[in-house]
C-alpha cells in the first residue's frame, strides 16, 4: 500500500468577488485561485492508478521504501505545516541552466529528473472552496522522456502516479471564514497543504461529482527539481524547481526565506523579480492581456 504525503504550498491573498462576477482579470480567491466559471461543466477523462512520489525538504525527508525505478527519492514522506516559496520568470532557460551548473545544482531524481504534470482543479458550482482561499486538486505525474535513464536495468518504467491535494491559508479550516488579509511574510507565499497518493483517480472524481464538486480547470507543465551541493550550507533546505509551462518558463524557489533570497541573488534575480501569483492566476492574466476567453492551460499536442 502506498503511503500518503503531507506537504505545503504558498499563494497570494486577494479578496474574491462573487462567482457571478468572474472575469479573467479579477475573480480570484483570497489565495489567488479563481472560482469556477459559470456554466463550466467539463467532462474529464478518468485515470488509472499509480505509485507515490514526494520531493520536498531534503533534510526532513525519511526514506520509507523503494517504490519505483526513479530511486529512493520517490519513496519518501515529508510533513511540514507550512511552506515558503516564490516564482521567477525565466527569459532564457539555457542561460539559467548555466547558472545552475555554476552552482553545482543536480536533479533531485535520476536521469533528467523531468516530470510531466497534469492538474485538475475541483470546486462547487458556486466556487465555495475558492471563496475560502482553498483549492482541491488531482495531479497526474509521469516521467518525461529520458527522465528514468538513471534507473537500474531490468526495472519497469515508472508508471503514472496520482496525488490528491487540498490547500488552504495557514491555520484555516475548510469550515472557517475566508481569510483576506495579507500574509505576515509579504515577500513570500505561505500556504498549508495536505497531499496524499490515491490509487483510483477516476473513482475519486466520481465521488467528488456525487458530492456536488466539478472538475473545472486543467493545467499542465513539466517540472525538474534541483538541489545544491553541501558546500552551499545556506541551501540545505532549498529546492529549485524549473517549470516549463504553456505560459513560458519559470523557476520556483522553495525553502527558508533566507535561502530563497540567497538563491535568487546567486541566480541573478532580486526581490523585485519575485512572483507570488499561482499558475492559474498567471493564466487568467495572460488571457486578459490577449483578449481571450479562459479555458484550460494546456500545451499543444506537439509539446506533449
Amino acid at each position: 500500500m502506498l503511503a500518503p504525503v503531507i506537504l505545503t504550498e504558498l499563494s497570494t491573498h486577494e479578496k474574491p468577488p462573487s462567482p457571478s462576477e468572474f472575469t479573467a482579470e479579477d475573480h480570484v480567491s483570497p489565495m489567488g485561485a479563481p472560482a469556477p466559471l459559470a456554466g463550466w461543466d467539463r467532462s474529464v477523462p478518468s485515470r488509472s492508478a499509480g505509485p507515490e512520489r514526494s520531493w520536498r525538504k531534503l533534510h526532513a525527508l525519511q526514506t520509507i521504501q523503494t517504490m519505483t525505478s526513479f530511486g529512493p527519492n520517490y519513496a519518501k514522506i515529508a510533513s511540514m505545516p507550512h511552506e515558503t516559496e516564490i516564482k521567477l520568470k525565466l527569459l532564457d532557460l539555457k542561460s539559467f541552466h548555466r547558472h545552475l551548473k555554476r552552482l553545482g545544482a543536480q536533479p533531485l531524481f535520476p536521469g533528467s529528473g523531468r516530470i510531466h504534470e497534469m492538474n485538475l482543479l475541483f470546486d462547487t458550482p458556486q466556487g465555495g472552496l475558492a471563496k475560502h482561499g482553498q483549492l482541491l486538486r488531482i495531479r497526474t505525474e509521469i516521467p518525461a522522456a529520458g527522465a528514468g535513464k538513471g534507473a537500474p536495468r531490468g526495472k519497469k518504467k515508472p508508471q503514472e502516479r496520482f496525488l490528491l491535494t487540498f490547500k488552504s491559508p495557514p491555520d484555516q479550516l475548510a469550515i472557517g471564514p475566508a481569510t483576506v488579509s495579507q500574509p505576515s511574510h509579504g515577500r513570500y507565499k505561505i500556504r498549508e497543504e495536505i497531499e496524499m497518493v490515491i490509487s483510483d483517480a477516476g473513482a475519486l472524481e466520481k465521488i467528488f461529482e456525487g458530492l456536488g464538486l466539478r472538475g473545472w480547470f486543467r493545467y499542465e507543465k513539466y517540472r525538474t527539481t534541483y538541489h545544491l551541493p553541501a558546500r552551499h550550507h545556506w541551501a540545505q533546505d532549498l529546492l529549485i524547481e524549473v517549470d516549463e509551462t504553456p505560459l513560458g518558463d519559470f523557476v520556483e524557489l522553495e525553502g527558508p526565506a533566507v535561502a530563497i533570497d540567497q538563491a535568487a541573488k546567486e541566480l541573478g534575480f532580486s526581490p523585485g523579480d519575485y512572483i507570488l501569483k499561482n499558475y492559474l492566476v498567471l493564466y487568467l492574466d495572460d488571457c486578459r492581456r490577449r483578449n481571450l476567453p479562459p479555458g484550460d492551460m494546456l500545451f499543444p499536442p506537439s509539446r506533449r
